[in-house]
């Protein structure tokens, strides 16, 4: 495996283990109005053949005094998903709910047993403590306004998420970006040669999202990003090719950023 970037996340949410969530009764007004919330996620590369995680519930939380009242569900179907499908601008819809108007602060993912990595052709159980029970906790206050819709994407980074323990076991610690839709944009371009197939780094401060270059036609992209001024760091992953680095590159809210073609120098 390559080695892994330790860095630290612009809109991180690294989850904790929450209080176990209690009824689903709401405290807002409802003459206030009713909104919509739709959750995407989509995910980083990772060094695994899978990483499948079932989900079984989206909950949000209102703004109110008692944690155990206030729930909403905003999704209760039970989907396995396979985290390394969403990478490279595909995603996956985890919730598209009316909720009643008002201020909520939190997002909690509620995951089943059926949680595994395949690694080398062979599936391991993947350990998820509290995932079940209390849920991948996600602070993030925001507004349901009356007849608006707020989106929200779930940037999951598997590859810094799933780790072996010394005995062997795999275990699911979620590292996760949460970035509100109107407030991204994107990035796309192209790495050649083909041959290199390029990691791609997208660096703000000490922020760092990766993507592949694709095997077929080299083409990478990061499809939700937060607005903001990144340097891109190309690094070849076969062959033998020197780095090469384009350095404030501008993504802006609603659009996208294309960089064109970014050629490896050969070494």
């Amino acid at each position: 495996m390559r080695q892994r970037h330790t860095t630290g996340i612009l809109i991180t949410m690294v989850l904790l283990a929450g209080l176990a969530a209690g009824c689903f009764e709401s405290g807002t007004d409802p003459e206030t109005g009713v909104g919509r919330m739709q959750v995407s996620l989509i995910d980083a590369p990772g060094d695994y053949d899978a990483v499948n995680v079932e989900i079984i519930e989206v909950r949000v939380h209102e703004d109110v005094a008692d944690s155990l009242s206030g729930w909403h569900s905003v999704a209760v179907d039970t989907t396995v998903l396979n985290l390394l499908d969403y990478t490279g601008g595909n995603f996956a819809v985890l919730a598209d709910s009316t909720l009643p108007a008002g201020r909520y602060t939190q997002v909690r993912l509620m995951l089943g047993e059926g949680n595994t990595v395949v690694v080398d052709g062979e599936a391991h159980d993947l350990d998820v403590p509290s995932g079940g029970q209390s849920g991948l906790k996600l602070n993030h206050p925001f507004d349901i306004v009356d007849g608006e819709t707020y989106a929200v994407t779930l940037d999951f980074d598997a590859d810094r998420s799933v780790h072996r323990t010394g005995n062997g076991q795999y275990k699911l610690r979620p590292v996760i970006r949460l970035i509100v839709d109107a407030l991204g944009g994107s990035i796309v371009g192209v790495a050649e040669p083909v041959e290199a197939r390029a990691l791609v780094a997208a660096i703000a401060g000490v922020d760092t999202v990766f993507a592949y270059a694709d095997t077929l036609d080299g083409s990478f992209a990061f499809p939700m990003m937060t607005a903001g001024s990144y340097d891109l760091l190309f690094s070849a992953t076969a062959g033998s090719y020197l780095d090469s680095t384009l350095t404030g590159v501008a993504v802006v809210a609603g659009q996208e950023t294309d960089v064109g073609t970014v050629a490896l120098e050969a070494d």
